[in-house]
């Protein structure tokens, strides 16, 4: 047997820039194996073009908007910890059962209605029926000290309905909160109040960034990445607004109102968008795709120009038009989804084919209450009247299998949409009430309604899967 023998170190003997070209081929945990096999190696890859690589590709596939505008401020360290905390979570979607790392009970004020966890997995706003915000740090719920925030007072002649409703999402580097409280007027009408927030939790404090308001809205709205997306009935049409939230001074608030006509009226449609070019209109028999147009300044005091809209395709029982075809490029060889309403509470998550797919490709998902991430659905099936409580998650938004991406994450191809993976948790009787969770820690909240002596009480289970 012959032997080598080498002088010098690793690093002595190839260029860092090859290092780092060879690191952008492996694996999260190929680069964590390398490290362990010399001094040289373990001081090459720790370096931070290599994390920043590794994780910037990961993002491509696991689509985490605050993690992504934040990892320019990261060290080394923090950027491949944060790599291997989501190799980790992602890997957990590949069982059957995922039996969770920590639970936590905490009992709440009866009165909560709404509970959403940040962007991150480091706070938690509630809603209660009033209107109240609460902002808790993540932590001790129970002797934690919220940041409470008040409704505005009703304006005199409204009456203040119950159920308002809460988002919490993230734009660029920072927390957004949307609250919409509905009041009904003297004349009967219906009108919806936004009131959106910029949070930190590590203070915590707020920020008022715009509030404004709407007639006849409907209930469900959608925000995500900066966009607050709104519908309502006027004069007998269907409108639909899209509106670019400014969180910062050098943002300008921006706003374009589409009206989609009077046929949407009888559907009650859900609403989706699904990049920055396009959203869906999906009810229960039908998908309506649509380009979103420009959008213009909002002006203080002066309502948006309304722009007539049609559909690029429908896709339903008369029209079998292949809609997944006509998404923006940037979603070749990858899936989009939507969620329709097919009864009393209860909804279908449908994952639309990838383009150049057939029809029977599509899967679909059903449940009573869902929380849909940004690349994961979470959900349960049962939500009333429960002995014990089990959610689901699957991958709805998927990339082509050759994104670098999914190499990073050890896998092969992209994740099936039709695997479901279930989580157990505990024994805990009541009905489900909402549920909310973060893609980046792997952290779930669920809100439970439970009878205690008569009386319906609100608890919340905190869920760590890692």
């Amino acid at each position: 047997m012959s032997h080598v023998f080498m002088t010098g170190g690793m690093k002595d003997r190839l260029p860092f820039d090859v290092w780092v070209a060879i690191a952008a081929h492996l694996p999260v945990q190929a680069i964590l194996c390398l490290r362990c096999t010399c001094q040289d190696l373990y001081d090459i890859m720790g370096e931070r073009a290599i994390w920043n690589q590794a994780l910037s590709d990961i993002l491509e596939v696991v689509n985490l908007p605050l993690l992504r505008h934040t990892m320019h401020l990261m060290s080394a360290l923090e950027l491949r910890q944060k790599a291997i905390l989501v190799t980790h979570i992602d890997r957990l979607f590949d069982h059957q059962i995922i039996k969770p790392a920590n639970v936590q009970l905490y009992r709440m004020a009866n009165d909560v209605s709404q509970a959403a966890i940040a962007p991150g997995g480091d706070g938690i706003v509630l809603m209660q029926d009033d209107g109240t915000l609460r902002v808790h740090k993540m932590g001790n719920l129970a002797q934690s000290r919220p940041l409470v925030v008040q409704r505005p007072d009703s304006i005199t002649g409204r009456v203040h309905e119950p159920f308002p409703t809460l988002l919490l999402s993230s734009s660029g580097e920072h927390h957004v909160a949307v609250a919409c409280d509905h009041y009904t007027n003297m004349d009967g009408r219906r009108t919806a109040v936004f009131r959106v927030f910029r949070v930190d939790f590590d203070v915590p404090s707020v920020q008022l960034l715009t509030t404004f308001e709407l007639h006849d809205a409907y209930r469900s709205f959608v925000f995500q990445e900066g966009y607050l997306v709104t519908r309502w009935q006027q004069n007998g049409t269907y409108l639909i607004s899209v509106r670019k939230i400014a969180c910062s001074a050098q943002e300008i608030e921006e706003e374009v109102v589409m009206d989609v006509g009077s046929e949407m009226i009888h559907y009650h449609p859900r609403l989706k968008r699904i990049c920055a070019h396009m959203f869906v209109l999906s009810s229960r028999s039908r998908l309506y795709l649509y380009a979103i147009p420009k959008m213009s300044p909002v002006r203080d005091g002066q309502a948006s120009c309304v722009v007539p809209v049609t559909a690029l395709a429908v896709y339903g029982q008369e029209e079998r038009k292949e809609i997944w075809n006509l998404i923006c490029n940037h979603h070749n060889g990858g899936r989009v989804a939507t969620a329709a309403e097919i009864g009393v509470q209860d909804y279908v998550l449908m994952i639309w084919p990838p383009k150049g797919q057939r029809e029977d490709t599509f899967v679909r998902h059903i449940g009573g209450a869902f929380d849909l991430g940004l690349c994961r659905a979470l959900w349960a099936k049962d939500f009333l009247n429960l002995k014990t409580i089990k959610l689901h998650i699957c991958t709805y938004i998927t990339k082509p299998d050759d994104c670098a991406g999914y190499m990073r994450l050890g896998r092969l191809h992209a994740p099936d949409p039709s695997h479901a993976v279930s989580i157990p948790l505990l024994a805990q009787p009541g009905s489900l009430v909402d549920l909310s969770w973060d893609e980046e820690s792997g952290r779930i909240v669920v809100l439970i309604s439970c009878p205690d002596q008569g009386q319906d009480t609100r608890d919340i289970l905190v869920v760590d899967l890692l």
